[in-house]
């Protein structure tokens, strides 16, 4: 009843207000809070206006109530903490109209007002938006509202990667990627694609990429723990769940779970969102290689976050080459994380890739792992990467036993530079090192 008797009088006030030099603002200028991109108006969100003769020239802060909360819009019973804080609804002359409903007011000034969307504003479809000041109101600027907003980042393209900008209530600050060190396991997060009303087939899932024993710990919607802050937020790799091999539309709905297992009901659920994937060749993603090899970022957060990912997804030689080059690198999450994205090659290709770089660079952590999976390392094999990786006068070698590389391999890959710094790089893992002369080199 309240809520009604507000919008009745925020309508009379409209139409009795003259139209001389009245606000102005247009959709463009409608951003989250600390956000430079619209998205779209939920219950609870604090959402920024920029434009003109929006309100006075020395700004005015509005306060919340101390005492009262606002009770949550039922679609969305959880939400931020300011999201439910009252606000008053008129500030310096000013007032912001969602739908006809009044919003809470954070500030107030002439060229900016920052409020907070009414919990009764629906989930869906649009909402006129207006600013009266001084009895002038502005003209309706028609925006969505909903609790989600889906678009590609960049333009995309076959063969390049697909970045997916997930915006809004459930989406944005809240989606760090890569959630964890499986490049392809999206954990509470699931996106669908379908072309032509077909569902595509996955390509991984945390089934194909994980290699022997997982264990975790954390939040079952947690992301990975970097070590450091990205600010690449609110994005998705599709490539690396699905293949865009042709041009054209697809549609893609994203859905948020509670927890990570699919038979659970849904958070939330996004409408079908239409795509467009552009032709390209494989002489474009050579070059764009290329190009991603000779810039390529060191910062661990920045490998995790955006350039690994990127290169992941399509099996060719070229990405394969350059993903074998992070096995060595002296972060173990990226290691790992290279380690595991190996698994979108062919099986024989990718052990043989990382066979031939261990018999160049020597051994690291994540090659003996990822040769050891399905016993890929046999023990001949192993003596003879120790051997030619690091050679002995031949009267140590006649005192090395045969078949012990396997075990020795093992042991002194442990901070993956075994190539630099061989068994003291692994810190002690090399047991017995007196009865082993090839160890005694490196301490």
């Amino acid at each position: 009843m309240r809520a009604a008797a507000l919008s009745l009088i925020a309508v009379a006030l409209l139409q009795a207000a003259p139209q001389g030099d009245a606000p102005d603002f247009d959709a463009g200028r409608v951003l989250p809070s600390n956000g430079d991109r619209p998205i779209p108006l939920a219950p609870g969100a604090l959402i920024s206006i920029y434009g003109t003769r929006l309100g006075p020239a020395v700004g005015c802060q509005g306060y919340a109530d101390p005492q009262y909360r606002e009770t949550p819009s039922p679609p969305l019973p959880v939400q931020m903490h300011a999201g439910t804080l009252i606000y008053p609804k008129f500030l310096c002359g000013a007032q912001v109209l969602v739908g006809g409903i009044p919003a809470g007011l954070l500030y107030v000034q002439e060229g900016q007002i920052n409020f907070k969307v009414p919990q009764e504003t629906p989930i869906a479809g649009t909402a006129e938006v207006r600013v009266v000041y001084r009895g002038q109101a502005s003209q309706p600027v028609v925006l969505p509202v909903g609790l989600a907003a889906l678009s590609l980042e960049t333009p995309a393209a076959v063969g390049m990667p697909v970045w997916l900008k997930v915006s809004g209530t459930v989406g944005g600050d809240a989606i760090h990627y890569p959630f964890d060190i499986l490049p392809a396991f999206f954990r509470c997060t699931d996106i669908e694609v379908r072309r032509n009303g077909k569902l595509l087939p996955r390509i991984a899932s945390m089934a194909t990429q994980a290699i022997g024993p997982m264990s975790g710990s954390g939040p079952a919607c947690g992301s990975l723990a970097l070590r450091g802050t990205s600010h690449r937020l609110g994005r998705i790799p599709l490539h690396l769940v699905y293949r865009f091999d042709l041009p054209g539309i697809y549609e893609v709905r994203y859905t948020l779970r509670h927890g990570w297992i699919p038979e659970q009901s849904p958070a939330f659920q996004s409408s079908w969102t239409p795509i467009e994937i552009l032709p390209g060749s494989r002489a474009e993603r050579a070059r764009w290689l290329k190009e991603m090899a000779a810039k390529a970022p060191t910062d661990p957060v920045d490998l995790l976050t955006d350039f690994l990912p990127s290169i992941l997804g399509i099996p060719d030689e070229a990405s394969l080459q350059l993903v074998c080059q992070y096995l060595y690198h002296p972060d173990t999450l990226v290691r790992r994380f290279a380690m595991y994205g190996l698994t979108y090659w062919p099986a024989e290709q990718a052990d043989a890739a990382v066979m031939q770089t261990t018999r160049t660079r020597g051994p690291s952590d994540v090659t003996v792992e990822f040769l050891n999976r399905a016993a890929k390392l046999t023990a001949a094999q192993a003596d003879s990467i120790v051997r030619e990786r690091y050679p002995l006068p031949a009267v140590e070698l006649s005192r090395y036993p045969a078949g012990r590389g396997h075990r020795d391999l093992s042991d002194c890959a442990g901070a993956g530079f075994a190539s630099r710094h061989g068994c003291a790089g692994a810190r002690g893992k090399c047991p017995v090192r007196r009865r082993r002369p090839y160890c005694r080199r490196w301490r």
